[in-house]
């Protein structure tokens, strides 16, 4: 299969942390797909997740204090099966910035879909920009000036917002994508770096 015809869908969690006696649990999904190496941005889909009354993390980022009576009441990740396996069935490709949250994430909650192939963000940015004093999302998207491209996608929305993190992931792996060297790049080369 040719680059250009592979349907990446980039995803992004936000979790509560982990907390003395709780296991750290989802309370925002944030997907999109890419096309012919480019996000779509009107195949976005976001919902926030019940995740009951439980403390947070302290060190746990984004707005979930000012979301906890939406989260009370958002579906819970049961609910969401039939969202997340029409996103997966469309999907060739998995990709997200750091994959371990994401991957274990669904491989607790759905573990039919553990065969799914992955691409690292992360992994492949290490390996581009090995001088790179800070591989964090954010500043991968600020240094490569890049954070318009995903405001522009997510008006109104910040780092640590899941459909944010998940559009920056799929912008950025378009950007490494347009890189010389790396717009022919085979799928099964792609799958082995990242």
């Amino acid at each position: 299969m040719n680059i250009k015809e592979v349907k990446f869908v980039a995803i992004d969690f936000e979790t509560t942390g982990h907390v003395k006696g709780y296991k750290a649990e989802p309370w925002q999904i944030g997907c999109v797909y890419m096309n012919n190496c480019k996000v779509e941005p009107s195949t976005q889909f976001e919902s926030l997740i019940r995740v009951g009354n439980r403390p947070f993390s302290v060190y746990a980022p984004g707005r979930y204090e000012e979301l906890r009576e939406e989260i009370r009441l958002a579906p819970d990740m049961q609910d969401l099966w039939s969202d997340m396996k029409e996103i997966f069935n469309q999907a060739d490709i998995a990709v997200a910035h750091n994959i371990p949250t994401e991957k274990q994430i669904l491989g607790n909650y759905y573990p039919f879909l553990e065969k799914i192939n992955w691409v690292d963000t992360l992994k492949l940015a290490r390996m581009i920009y090995p001088n790179a004093t800070d591989y964090s999302l954010s500043e991968l998207l600020r240094g490569l000036r890049l954070y318009d491209s995903v405001y522009e996608i997510c008006p109104g929305r910040e780092e640590h917002d899941a459909l944010f993190d998940a559009v920056g992931c799929a912008i950025l792996l378009e950007h490494f994508l347009e890189l010389p060297g790396w717009k022919s790049i085979s799928v099964e080369k792609l799958l082995k770096l990242g």
